[in-house]
């Protein structure tokens, strides 16, 4: 598609086709909410409401940590034969007891 401006440009608004990324597919989505995720926050009130968005974007593999060092438990007991199987880490920046430099 080509858009004219009122300057007279003629600009292109499509991707050239080797930077166009195919569709998701079911078993995509499927694999994608499938990730296991651990929460470490220190505020009750704020796990609540990060759990409850996460697993409204259908997520439902969800650990909850109330304290960095707990979270960092967490972190190594998944792991099996040197690999997490915890995808992602939500960490709050206000947990007094880590640093997120602590935490990798």
């Amino acid at each position: 598609m080509t858009v004219v401006s009122n300057f007279g440009l003629e600009l292109e608004t499509e991707l050239p086709k080797n930077l166009q990324a195919a569709p998701f597919t079911g078993s995509d989505i499927a694999t994608l909410l499938d990730a296991k995720i651990l929460v470490a926050v220190a505020r009750v009130y704020d796990i609540a409401f990060m759990r409850m968005m996460i697993e409204i974007s259908g997520f439902t593999h969800i650990t909850v940590a109330h304290s960095g060092k707990a979270g960092l438990k967490s972190l190594r007991e998944g792991i099996q034969g040197d690999v997490c199987d915890i995808d992602l880490v939500v960490l709050d920046s206000s947990l007094v007891d880590i640093t997120a430099r602590e935490g990798l």
